[in-house]
C-alpha cells in the first residue's frame, strides 16, 4: 500500500513540474474602450484551437497555454464588440486589453458586469459621456452637480438655497430631460428637476446623452437626456461610509447588496448636513443650515430559459426617497423638498417573436418655501404627482429593426401662492392642474451587420413622434379669470433623420454621424396661467405657445490603438457640431428676491456650438482628458446666464495602490435679466447680472487596502482649490471646500 501512494505521490509531483515547465498562465483584464470599465461574458479562445475561457464580472479571465500554444494569438470575442486578436507576446508587457463597441458613440452600456445593460435600442448614434461610479464614489462629491461640472458640456447653475440645475448645449434647464434608471423626474411644475437630490453614493453610473431624443425617455425636444443609473449587483455584502468636510458638513451612508435565491437585493441610505455663515459675519452662530436624507431599494429577478448565457426575463423594482431642508435664519427663508419614487419594469426577450418592456412608475415632489423680501413673508407651496406607463417593442428582421413605443402619463398640480403684507393682510391664490400625455412613438434602423474595411456605412434610422396633451383648465384664486368649462388639447408632432458610417481597423478606427430632427415643446399648465397673470411681453398676453426647435448635428470619432508603443495605449479624438433653430422660444425670467418664475416666448432665436474632446491613455494607468466647447449665440437675451465657452482638463491615476484625480475647468462670462421691480403702471423692468469668468481646480486622492474581509477605502478631496467663489447675496458657493472619507466594505 506504501509503495502505491508513494509512486501516486511521485506521479503527481512530476505532473506538477511539468505543467510549470510547459505551460503558459495569462492573466489579463477586458477594458472597454469608452468608459474604461471591466467587460463580463467575453469568450476568451487560443485561435485555431479549444482552448478557451470567458471573463468574470470585472472582466478578469486568466487562461493556461501548454508549450505548443506559447507562441499563439488569442481571440477576444463579444457579441456587443468587434473582434480583437492579439499576439501572447502582448502580455509580457501589458495586461490591459481594450474593446471598442460596435456602435460606439451610442448602445448599450455595460457597467463591469454587474447589471443588465440598460437599454437604448430607441437610438443610435447620439453622443453619450458615461461617466462609472469608479470615478466618484467615497470621493469628495456632495451631490451628482459636483461630477457633472467638469463633463465638457454640462452647465450647473446653483441657487443660494441650494437648488441645482443643470444645462447642456446653452439650452435652458428646461429643456435637459432627467431620468433615474430611465423614468423622467421633470416637474409637472416647471419641467425642472433639482438635482440635489440625487444621491451620488447609490448610483451605478451616470449617461450624459446628448441631442435630441425623438423616441427616448419622453426627452422630446430636449437639448440632452441625463440618465441616473442606480447600483444593484456589488462585490460586498455591507458597505459603510463616513465624511467630513468643510463647514462643518458631515454625512455618512450605509449600503447592502445580497442575492437571495436569484433576488438580487440592494439597499442603501445616507444623511449629511452643512452649517454655514455670511461672509464678513463674526458671530458664533451659523446663519444657514442644510440637510438631506436618502433612501433606495433595488430588486431584480431574472427568469425563464436561458439565451446568449442570459435568462430571457427579467423584473425590476426600484424605490427612491430623498428629501433636503435648508434654513436661511438670518433672512428667514426655508426651503423643504421631498421626492418620492416607485418603479416596475419587465423586460423579455421572445427570440425571433421580438423584445418587450413594460414601465409603471409613480412620483410625487413636495415643495414648501417661504421667505422674507422686505418685510412681506412670499412663499409657496408645490404637491406634484405623475403616474407614467411606458410600453416598447422591438424585433428585428436581418438587418432591419423596428422599434414602437406607447408613453402616457397622467399628472396632477396643486399649487399655493401666500403672500402676508406688514400691515396683517395676506392673499393664497391657488391652481389645481391636471394634464394627460399620449404619445405614440415608431423608429424603423436598417443596420448594415457586414461591415468591413476601410469605410462602410454601418446604420440609418428614421423615428417619428406624435403627442396628444390633454389640459384641464384649473380651480384658481383667479378662476374668474379662466373658462373653467374649456379644455385645452394640443397635437405635435416630431421627426428625426440620423446616420452613421464607420471604417478602419483594429489599430486605427473612425466613427461619424449626422442627425437631423424637428421637435417641439409644450408649456406647462402653470407656466401658461402664469403668463397670462403677469405677461413679460405682448406674446404672452393670450398664453404661451408651443416652441418649435430645428436641430442638426455631426460628428465624428477617431481611436487609436498603439499597442507596440511603450508608452501610450489609446487615443481618442472626437468633435461635434451642432446647430439649433428656435421658434417661439421659451425664456425663464426670475422676479428678484422672490421664489417666483415667469416663462415667455422670447421670439426665434439660434444657436450654433463646436464641442471637441481629446482623450489619451497610457499604458501605465493614467489617462489624460481635454474638452472645449465654443457656442455663437446671436441673441444672449435668449439664453440668459449660459457661457458661450468651458475648456475642462484632467489627469487621472489609476495605480494598484492609489487613485489620483486632477481636475481644471473653466468657464467663460454669463450675463442674464432677471425682474428687478413693477413700477405703478405694471411694467417689468429687468436688471442685467453680469457674472464673471470663473475657474478653478479639484484634486482627490483616494487609497484602499484590504484587513481580512474587509476593504479599507481613504479618500481625501480639494474642491475649487484656487478659491475663485462665487458669492450670491453674501453667501460664498463653489469656494475652497475640504474633505475626508473613510469607509468599509465587507
Amino acid at each position: 500500500m506504501w509503495g502505491k501512494n508513494t509512486f501516486f505521490l511521485l506521479m503527481v509531483f512530476i505532473n506538477i513540474l511539468t505543467l510549470h515547465a510547459d505551460t503558459l498562465v495569462i492573466k489579463g483584464v477586458i477594458i472597454d474602450s469608452t468608459s474604461q470599465i471591466g467587460i463580463a461574458d467575453v469568450n476568451v479562445f487560443v485561435r485555431g484551437t479549444s482552448v478557451g475561457t470567458i471573463t468574470d464580472k470585472s472582466g478578469k479571465f486568466n487562461i493556461i497555454l501548454n508549450e505548443i500554444n506559447t507562441d499563439s494569438e488569442l481571440v477576444f470575442s463579444h457579441i456587443a464588440y468587434s473582434l480583437r486578436v492579439v499576439p501572447t507576446s502582448y502580455f509580457q508587457e501589458e495586461n490591459r486589453i481594450l474593446l471598442q463597441k460596435r456602435n460606439i458613440p451610442f448602445g448599450e452600456i455595460e457597467v463591469q458586469g454587474k447589471r443588465k445593460p440598460f437599454n437604448y435600442d430607441q437610438e443610435i448614434t447620439n453622443i453619450i459621456s458615461v461617466i462609472p461610479s469608479k470615478t466618484f464614489d467615497s470621493k469628495g462629491y456632495v451631490d451628482v452637480a459636483d461630477i457633472l461640472v467638469a463633463d465638457q458640456s454640462t452647465i450647473i447653475d446653483e441657487t443660494i438655497n441650494g437648488v441645482k440645475t443643470v444645462s447642456i448645449r446653452g439650452a435652458n434647464q428646461e429643456e435637459v430631460t432627467v431620468l433615474y434608471d430611465g423614468v423622467r423626474l421633470n416637474s409637472g411644475y416647471d419641467n425642472i428637476f433639482d438635482i440635489s437630490l440625487i444621491d451620488p453614493s447609490s448610483l451605478q453610473q451616470i449617461d450624459v446623452i446628448k441631442g435630441s431624443n425623438v423616441t427616448a425617455f419622453s426627452s422630446i425636444g430636449s437639448s440632452a437626456a441625463i440618465n441616473f443609473v442606480p447600483k444593484l449587483e456589488q462585490d460586498y455584502l455591507v458597505k459603510f461610509y463616513q465624511r467630513i468636510g468643510t463647514y462643518n458638513s458631515g454625512d455618512w451612508g450605509l449600503n447592502g447588496y445580497k442575492n437571495i435565491f436569484g433576488l438580487k437585493i440592494y439597499a442603501g441610505m445616507k444623511k449629511s448636513a452643512m452649517k454655514q455663515r455670511y461672509i464678513g459675519d463674526n458671530s458664533f452662530s451659523e446663519n444657514v443650515i442644510q440637510g438631506t436624507a436618502n433612501k433606495i431599494l433595488n430588486l431584480a429577478y431574472d427568469f425563464g430559459r436561458i439565451k446568449n448565457d442570459r435568462k430571457r426575463h427579467t423584473l425590476q423594482a426600484f424605490y427612491m426617497k430623498s428629501e433636503r431642508e435648508y434654513d436661511n435664519k438670518r433672512d428667514l427663508e426655508d426651503l423643504s423638498k421631498s421626492l418620492e419614487v416607485q418603479n416596475l419594469k419587465y423586460i423579455g426577450d421572445f427570440s425571433k417573436y421580438g423584445k418587450v418592456n413594460l414601465n409603471l412608475s409613480s412620483q410625487e415632489l413636495n415643495e414648501s418655501h417661504l421667505l422674507n423680501s422686505h418685510g412681506t413673508n412670499i412663499g409657496n407651496k408645490i404637491d406634484d404627482k405623475m403616474i407614467q406607463f411606458n410600453a416598447e417593442y422591438i424585433i428585428k428582421f436581418k438587418d432591419i429593426n423596428f422599434f414602437t413605443a406607447y408613453k402616457m402619463e397622467n399628472s396632477s398640480l396643486d399649487y399655493v401662492d401666500s403672500v402676508e403684507y406688514r400691515h396683517g393682510h395676506s392673499e393664497q391664490p391657488y391652481y389645481k392642474f391636471k394634464r394627460r400625455k399620449d404619445g405614440y412613438s415608431a423608429a424603423i434602423n436598417f443596420k448594415n451587420e457586414d461591415t468591413s474595411h476601410p469605410v462602410n456605412f454601418d446604420n440609418v434610422q428614421l423615428s417619428v413622434f406624435y403627442e396628444r396633451v390633454k389640459d384641464r383648465e384649473p380651480l384658481s384664486f383667479y378662476s374668474k379669470i379662466f373658462d373653467k368649462n374649456s379644455d385645452l388639447e394640443w397635437h405635435e408632432n416630431s421627426y428625426m433623420f440620423s446616420s452613421s458610417f464607420m471604417g478602419g481597423d483594429e489599430n486605427l478606427f473612425f466613427k461619424s454621424h449626422f442627425n437631423y430632427s424637428i421637435n417641439f415643446r409644450i408649456p406647462t399648465m402653470y407656466q401658461q396661467i402664469t403668463s397670462m397673470l403677469y405677461p413679460v411681453n405682448e406674446n404672452s398676453e393670450n398664453g404661451l405657445m408651443t416652441e418649435y426647435k430645428v436641430n442638426q448635428e455631426g460628428g465624428a470619432s477617431i481611436f487609436i490603438n498603439s499597442e507596440k508603443s511603450k508608452g501610450l495605449s489609446q487615443v481618442e479624438l472626437s468633435c461635434v457640431l451642432f446647430h439649433s433653430s428656435y421658434k417661439n422660444k421659451f425664456r425663464m425670467i426670475h422676479l428678484g428676491g422672490t421664489p417666483l418664475t415667469f416663462m415667455d416666448n422670447y421670439k426665434d432665436a439660434r444657436i450654433f456650438g463646436a464641442e471637441t474632446h481629446a482623450l489619451v491613455w497610457l499604458k501605465e494607468s493614467c489617462s489624460f482628458h481635454l474638452s472645449y466647447i465654443k457656442y455663437i449665440i446671436h441673441d444672449k437675451a435668449a439664453f440668459p446666464f449660459k457661457p458661450d465657452g468651458k475648456l475642462t482638463t484632467s489627469i487621472l491615476l489609476d495605480l494598484k495602490w492609489i487613485d489620483i484625480d486632477l481636475i481644471y475647468y473653466k468657464e467663460s462670462q454669463r450675463a442674464g435679466w432677471i425682474i428687478d421691480h413693477f413700477d405703478y403702471n405694471g411694467e417689468m423692468k429687468l436688471q442685467e447680472i453680469i457674472l464673471p469668468k470663473y475657474s478653478n481646480i479639484d484634486v482627490h486622492i483616494k487609497q484602499s487596502f484590504n484587513i481580512w474581509r474587509l476593504k479599507c477605502i481613504l479618500s481625501a478631496s480639494g474642491r475649487n482649490l484656487i478659491n475663485k467663489s462665487q458669492v450670491l447675496k453674501g453667501i460664498a458657493i463653489r469656494d475652497r471646500r475640504f474633505y475626508l472619507t473613510f469607509g468599509l466594505e465587507f
